[in-house]
């Protein structure tokens, strides 16, 4: 018979949602993105349009993919931004070996303030 076996991670419940911290003009941000143990990269990239605000949590597909799912800290500055209010979106990716986007989820939506409020 042949294997069904899935490649990807398996699916289980998103962490609570991210620290989130403002620092004058900046958006901090720390989080731990769930993935195969054994990923060939896991990166952060984002997206500004206006006041909105896209994070990726990209995960991308090793050679090898393990039977496990792990926990990797990120973080990232974001800014300097002008004083006012942003939402956040926060997303999670993950990326063929081929290059290609398999999947994307909408983690987290925050509603920040930035500067004198």
């Amino acid at each position: 018979a042949a294997s069904t076996a899935s490649l990807h991670p398996p699916f289980i419940e998103d962490p609570p949602p991210p620290p989130i911290t403002i620092e004058g003009s900046y958006v901090l941000f720390n989080d731990k993105v769930h993935a195969n143990c054994c990923p060939g990269k896991i990166e952060l990239h984002t997206t500004i349009l206006g006041n909105l605000i896209k994070l990726y949590e990209a995960e991308h597909e090793g050679e090898y993919s393990c039977t496990c799912v792990c926990d990797f800290p990120v973080k990232a500055t974001l800014g300097p931004f002008e004083p006012g209010q942003y939402t956040l979106e926060i997303y999670k990716q993950f990326w063929g070996f081929d290059g290609t986007l398999l999947s994307e989820k909408l983690k987290d939506v925050n509603d920040i303030a930035i500067g004198p409020g």
